[in-house]
């Protein structure tokens, strides 16, 4: 590679070339070996002596774990030790995490435990929202909604209180059938109160904060049961308990599943006010913020007003019986586009009805599909109809569904090369600039009204880039355009042009058409190094440009004719030109000839950072074809070589005379 700077137009010119989180508790019953199994989701107390006693732990997934002992006693010591077989992986004393080990799932591990005093064992895999250590952030007077995924799965969170006060911390299913306990700890792992488990599987605790405090929530499923649940953390400055809570009613009935208000209070009127209201049939009647009952289907459900402090009182609900009467869909008729998805809203006549099932059905589902819970998702262009009908009383509606042609997608990739490796070669100045500015360009673009979704890779070895390619356009149709820009240091050697990676890796032209091959749709492709035209076979006069793309890709020259084949691409220069990089004021302002001319082409200008006119559309049609940008690029390219001098740089387009628009600024 060589570097050239030509006084006369301070132009600077460059040749370019668990499964689980690991909560555990002791089974009351020890194994023939007489050691207690650890298992997973609780928490184990234990009264420590100087003599070890013996766990036997499985893990449920590969990972690093920690053994953190809580003080229940005052003052207590524990010492852990973890062995395989007879090999001591670990060991520790103190407080809190004792050590850190990673392990294997499937295999036992002995946990052996010693000390004085009494604490809570439990072996967490350490990440985050997992263990002690690594615990959830979560907001004073907050919530969090989260779902445990896996079977033993126990979640930490983390609290500074912003005022002293009330918290009434309540944790609510959101998963039928899921039951959900909790614990509050201090900073320095002390128990300061364990939830109490509602009717509905809820579990609500009462503590006092004090401001700027840490505190610690633990949250897990019983038995292991996995699932959906909100927690919420409702704070108040006030800490008085109330002596009493008082629901607005005694008994409520609602018709069908309508809402009914239902408000608690506390006596006296000056304690804290927080109050958590709890159905014991949540999929009958559920208890609302804002003070209201919702009725769900017909039966019978008791709603309990949980104070701050543990006063309560009920309220027994009926909702009855409403028959379905009719359904509708919300309009008459609704479009998609093929691939796209969207929801139906069917609604039932009278609204509080009660039993609200309904089923869908396609008219033809080689135009349109429908699921159970009415989303359509266009498969063809045409019409067909999707009809609801609820199964109380089999009232039905129609609704027509109109299936566009899918508009194409826009997406690119950008890959650049500028800071190699010491040992490779020099740093390839101005290919920041020339990846910025194609990215700017293609942003700007408006194919009416869809633009580019752009990815950028800078400095990346052969296997990233190709495993970036793969990934930016892994969903693409046969309708889409997928845009690859590639500059690097390059050259052509054996019949086929190689890019330079920044570790000193080697991209080929054959490793990166068979990346492309397996994208649907249309693949436009710029390559801007040294020796680009090789992938066209380009040398000497345009009259030797190939036909065969893909063949001469694979460093055939020649090969079977692919006219009308997927490919639009656009080279630098010839397999035997280098490819220039060009600044008018010094290095910062440098990017390569071919980044530079297209920009220009297409509307935007490097040099101000903003759009500009579309040069190259020569009819002004706000389009520019690929051989509009062929005759363009051809000027433009020379002209700026021939500021700085007598250089040769001979853009490549393949294929000749094509009408596909490569870039607009169209608005529907």
């Amino acid at each position: 590679m060589r570097a050239r700077r030509l006084a006369g137009w301070m132009i600077v010119l460059l040749i370019a070339s668990g499964l689980w989180s690991g909560a555990l508790a002791a089974s009351a019953q020890r194994v023939e070996t007489a050691a207690a199994v650890l298992e997973a989701g609780a928490m184990a107390r234990i009264e420590l002596s100087q003599t070890p006693v013996e766990y036997v732990y499985t893990p449920l997934a590969n990972g690093l774990y920690d053994v953190h002992v809580f003080p229940v006693s005052d003052a207590p010591r524990a010492r852990a030790e973890l062995w395989d077989g007879d090999d001591l992986l670990a060991a520790g004393d103190g407080l809190l995490k004792l050590l850190s080990c990673r392990l294997n799932a499937g295999t036992p591990y002995t946990l052996k435990l010693s000390g004085t005093g009494t604490v809570r064992l439990e072996v967490a895999r350490e990440t985050l929202s997992r263990c002690f250590d690594m615990p959830l952030e979560l907001e004073d007077g907050g919530g969090y909604s989260k779902l445990i995924a896996r079977e033993g799965d126990v979640h930490w969170y983390a609290v500074t209180a912003q005022s002293s006060g009330a918290a009434l911390l309540a944790c609510a299913p959101e998963t039928a059938g899921l039951r959900v306990q909790t614990w509050l700890f201090d900073e320095r792992g002390r128990l300061l109160g364990t939830g109490e488990t509602l009717p509905s599987g809820s579990a609500v605790l009462s503590a006092a904060f004090e401001s700027g405090g840490s505190y610690f929530v633990r949250v897990a499923g019983y038995g292991g049961a996995k699932g959906k649940y909100a927690l919420t953390l409702r704070r108040s400055e006030s800490a008085a308990r109330p002596e009493s809570v008082r629901l607005s009613a005694e008994e409520l009935t609602i018709s069908g599943c309508a809402a009914e208000e239902l408000t608690a209070s506390v006596e006296p009127a000056d304690a804290c006010g927080l109050v958590f209201l709890d159905s014991s049939a949540p999929e009958v009647a559920e208890a609302r913020d804002g003070g209201f009952v919702e009725g769900r289907r017909a039966g019978f459900a008791v709603i309990t007003a949980y104070a701050y402090g543990g006063a309560r009182s009920t309220c027994r609900v009926t909702v009855e019986p409403v028959a379905v009467e009719g359904v509708a869909f919300s309009g008459n008729a609704v479009e998609v586009t093929e691939g796209d998805s969207r929801a139906l809203i069917a609604n039932l006549v009278p609204a509080n009805a009660t039993d609200r099932r309904v089923v869908y059905a396609s008219s033809d589902e080689g135009i349109v599909t429908v699921d159970g819970n009415g989303v359509i998702t266009g498969v063809n262009d045409g019409a067909a109809s999707v009809i609801v009908t609820a199964l109380d009383g089999g009232a039905a509606d129609e609704i027509a569904v109109r299936v566009r042609p899918a508009k194409p997608r826009y997406r690119a990739l950008i890959i650049g090369e500028q800071n190699y490796a010491p040992t490779v070669e020099a740093e390839r100045t101005g290919s920041v600039k020339s990846v910025e500015g194609v990215m700017s360009l293609l942003n700007s673009m408006s194919f009416d009204g869809s633009g580019f979704t752009v990815s950028t890779l800078m400095d990346a070895s052969r296997d990233l880039a190709l495993s970036t390619v793969r990934k930016v356009f892994a969903d693409a149709r046969e309708d889409d355009v997928s845009l690859v820009y590639i500059t690097s240091h390059g050259f052509y050697r054996a019949g086929m042009t190689f890019f330079v990676m920044a570790d000193g890796s080697v991209l080929s032209a054959q490793d990166l058409e068979q990346a492309l091959r397996r994208i649907p749709g249309d693949v436009v492709l710029l390559v801007d190094c040294c020796g680009s035209g090789g992938v066209l076979g380009e040398a000497g006069g345009p009259e030797d440009l190939l036909e065969g793309v893909t063949g001469v890709f694979q460093g055939t020259v020649g090969g079977a004719s692919v006219r009308g084949s997927k490919y639009r691409v656009i080279a630098s220069a010839r397999l035997d030109q280098d490819s220039y990089r060009i600044g008018f004021a010094g290095e910062e302002s440098m990017s390569t000839v071919f980044a530079r001319a297209l920009c220009d082409a297409a509307g935007w200008n490097l040099d101000l950072n903003a759009p500009s006119a579309l040069n190259a559309d020569a009819d002004y049609d706000g389009r520019i074809t690929l051989d509009e940008l062929d005759s363009y690029l051809t000027r433009r390219v020379m002209w700026y070589l021939n500021l700085a001098g007598d250089y040769a740089q001979s853009v490549c387009v393949y294929p000749k005379n094509d009408s596909a628009v490569i870039f607009a600024r169209t608005s529907e």
